[in-house]
């Protein structure tokens, strides 16, 4: 009996313990390079710099981490407001009609000092704040390493819009060396006053480097101060500090007013941006400024090989100074803008000034970029498609626009408004003319869409370094240049190449050595635009000239020609009959003979040219034997000649040939005439 019923606890033991819950592991290591803290659940993360983990020590993720749970976290303290009361950011009062958050810790005074407190307005505030920024406490800024391995933190909630420095981490100390990689936010939710961001509110920096690296964010960041960003709220430090951002996305709902960006709100200092792109939908929530795809406010930065596209709006009229796709406003002449790109257009429906495709104000240089949004500002000023205002001693150089420009005063396809006579300078960059709807710059060369996605107007400038590519679909951006670096392609530039398409790109047949130094092609557009078919080939070319056999030619103003080896190519314009010899290539694309023509050309040594000419005597010299077999006299030979030769020139040959046969047939006649009668 003893022995079944410990059995049977025995079984019953083994069904109830794994319904028992877990202890979460905690977190594991000494906190050092070799032996880091790592960090399991929510609970672990929330820990990080919590004594005995310090703010200095190295952190690594060991798995994904689930903090859709933050939502929930947090609750404010209602507080009477009195005079010696020490208040913390958890708290709040009542003041006025209104209700006020504590902004930062402090010990009250005999009156009331908004200094310290963020007025929410008379709604009641929340009932949860969600996480607590690393770093945020009073122990200190976060000062040490963090590596997720590669793993997402999902779903994390920060509601303190009183509170400066908001983010996933709350700033990063000044003097230290700190670095951030492989990380990615995913569905987060962060809102916060001044210096928001969704990994760390503000970096600062005093003879420090920071390094975020490989760090991804998906999510909503609402921001009531000054710099907002989607990873970023502010990048601060001074001369001897190097901040360096690099390899890092942001899929972000933007709201703010004052330097809001994608990538950081404001960024200041010594700092480097390299191949970090951005997908925005920023909303202006009052009168500001300094919004931007990448950085709403730059100043001493290098920004390198980045993107932005998406959205930026401000819908209730607020007043907008400084507004660009890439960088708003590009404070000094220390911000060097190095193949980016943006792709974001801009809906300023208030008053103010400075919005570009590319930047709102200024950047020292701008090298090989290009924007693609359009900026709709009709009651702005300084508005332009690449670049609003472009100030003294700014140089713009290989660089494009392409969208919609819409301003009060001072517009322009490229620049809105240049001070070229102080110094503002703009080289080899150009605007479509079509597709902005503007005729003018301060700045740039105009062209309409057929010539901007056309390789030749980029290959005469010289400086741009461009090559012709068959681009996947999803990169050929509309037949306009894109990055090489984008493909690691060894050039700055690639152009899609002119696709093939027999149903809609005309073949022509050409004479040998119809194309010679000096000659144009001519127009071969019929009526209601329809194009005659034919086969397009080449005798000898001119020097400088290579081009494959049956090459397509495409019904457009100026014609490609297909290149046997790269780079050797060239551009023919077509201008309606100047073509030299006059020939009719609508008549000569149906002769009969150029099938036996083409059978001839094939032959060793046989030029195309040959073929047509050997035919043309050896039809005159039947028709003259026939003729002479019957007898009649050498007028009806020379005749039956000239008849030949006209019609070889009626359906192409050239009239140089006619001359030729005119002349053999009279030759061969006399010759005829004096030998006896078969």
């Amino acid at each position: 009996m003893r022995k079944l019923l410990s059995l049977g606890l025995l079984l019953l033991a083994m069904l109830i313990v794994p319904l028992i819950p877990q202890p979460v592991q905690a977190m594991t290591g000494s906190g050092t390079q070799a032996s880091p803290y790592i960090i399991y659940s929510l609970a672990d993360l929330q820990n990080v710099g919590v004594a005995p983990f310090q703010l200095d020590a190295w952190y690594e993720l060991a798995n994904n981490i689930d903090a859709s749970d933050t939502a929930n976290w947090g609750t404010l303290d209602m507080l009477a407001w009195e005079a010696s009361t020490t208040y913390h950011v958890d708290h709040y009062v009542t003041h006025g009609g209104n209700y006020y958050l504590c902004r930062e810790a402090h010990t009250s005074g005999a009156s009331f000092n908004s200094q310290y407190w963020w007025n929410y307005g008379s709604t009641e505030p929340p009932l949860y704040v969600g996480f607590v920024p690393i770093g945020s406490r009073a122990d200190g800024a976060f000062s040490g390493h963090f590596d997720g391995k590669g793993y997402t933190i999902s779903g994390l909630f920060i509601n303190r819009p009183a509170m400066d420095q908001v983010g996933l981490f709350s700033s990063f100390s000044s003097g230290a060396s700190v670095s951030v990689r492989n990380v990615a936010l995913a569905g987060c939710d962060i809102t916060g006053s001044h210096r928001t961001g969704a990994l760390v509110g503000e970096i600062q920096g005093s003879s420090s480097t920071t390094a975020i690296e490989n760090c991804h964010v998906q999510g909503t960041i609402t921001g009531h101060g000054i710099s907002t960003g989607g990873l970023i709220g502010r990048i601060s430090t001074d001369s001897a500090g190097l901040k360096e951002v690099s390899d890092c996305t942001a899929n972000v709902v933007l709201n703010g007013y004052n330097a809001v960006g994608g990538i950081a709100g404001s960024a200041q200092g010594v700092n480097v941006i390299t191949r970090c792109h951005t997908l925005v939908n920023i909303t202006a929530t009052d009168d500001g400024g300094s919004l931007g795809g990448v950085y709403g406010y730059a100043q001493n930065a290098d920004i390198v090989e980045c993107s932005a596209s998406g959205s930026i709006s401000s819908p209730d009229g607020f007043t907008q100074l400084s507004t660009g796709g890439l960088v708003g406003f590009a404070s000094d002449i220390s911000v060097y803008i190095y193949r980016c790109y943006a792709d974001v257009n801009l809906d300023l429906t208030g008053t103010g000034e400075e919005a570009g495709g590319l930047t709102g104000f200024g950047g020292r240089l701008i090298q090989d970029s290009y924007a693609r949004g359009d900026v709709l500002f009709p009651l702005g000023s300084r508005v332009g498609g690449l670049v609003g205002y472009l100030p003294w001693n700014r140089t713009v150089e290989r660089s494009y626009s392409t969208g919609q420009v819409t301003g009060a005063s001072d517009v322009g396809g490229l620049i809105g408004y240049g001070e070229e006579g102080d110094g503002a300078i703009v080289v080899e960059s150009f605007w479509d003319i079509e597709t902005s709807g503007q005729a003018t710059s301060d700045g740039g060369t105009g062209y309409p869409t057929e010539q901007m996605t056309d390789i030749c107007i980029y290959e005469e400038m010289g400086g741009w370094c461009i090559a012709e590519a068959t681009l996947p679909a999803g990169y050929r951006n509309d037949g306009y240049p894109v990055h090489g670096w984008v493909f690691s392609s060894g050039y700055d530039w690639l152009i899609h190449a002119m696709p093939i398409d027999l149903d809609a790109y005309q073949v022509v047949h050409f004479q040998p050595e119809a194309i010679i130094v000096g000659t144009t092609l001519p127009n071969l557009a019929g009526g209601g635009g329809v194009y005659e078919d034919g086969i397009f080939s080449w005798g000898t070319n001119p020097a400088g000239i290579e081009t494959r056999l049956d090459s397509f030619l495409m019904p457009e103003s100026v014609y490609h020609f297909e290149p046997i080896m790269p780079g050797a190519r060239d551009i023919i314009e077509p201008e309606p009959g100047t073509m030299t010899g006059g020939v009719d290539l609508e008549r000569l694309a149906s002769n009969p003979f150029h099938p036996l023509a083409q059978v001839i050309a094939s032959a060793p040594g046989i030029t195309l040219g040959l073929a047509w000419l050997g035919l043309a005597i050896l039809v005159l010299i039947a028709i003259m034997l026939v003729v002479q077999l019957k007898g009649q006299h050498m007028v009806f030979t020379s005749l039956a000649g000239v008849a030949v030769a006209t019609m070889f020139y009626s359906i192409g040959v050239w009239g140089l040939w006619v001359v030729i046969l005119l002349i053999f047939g009279l030759i061969a006649s006399v010759v005829y005439e004096r030998m006896p009668t078969l």
